[in-house]
């Protein structure tokens, strides 16, 4: 799963020069952009992600096993 939030966090924004997220030196989530951040997350609020993933503290925990609408 790590693998997996990686890679998306990796991929988002890669036509940016400053990325919407990217994992720093120590390993957190950070943004180089918010308006961009922002942006991206008007384009996925669609899917309904928030009804299928649960963000605890500092773990994330996928709620249903698949994504059927994505």
């Amino acid at each position: 799963m790590h693998e997996l939030i990686r890679d998306g966090i990796g991929h988002l924004g890669t036509f940016h020069v400053k990325k919407p997220l990217k994992l720093n030196k120590e390993g957190k989530v950070i943004s180089e952009n918010f308006l961009l951040l922002y942006y991206y997350h008007n384009r996925l609020e669609k899917y309904g992600l928030a009804s299928k993933v649960t963000w605890n503290q500092p773990s994330i925990e996928i709620t249903q096993g698949e994504f059927e609408n994505v």
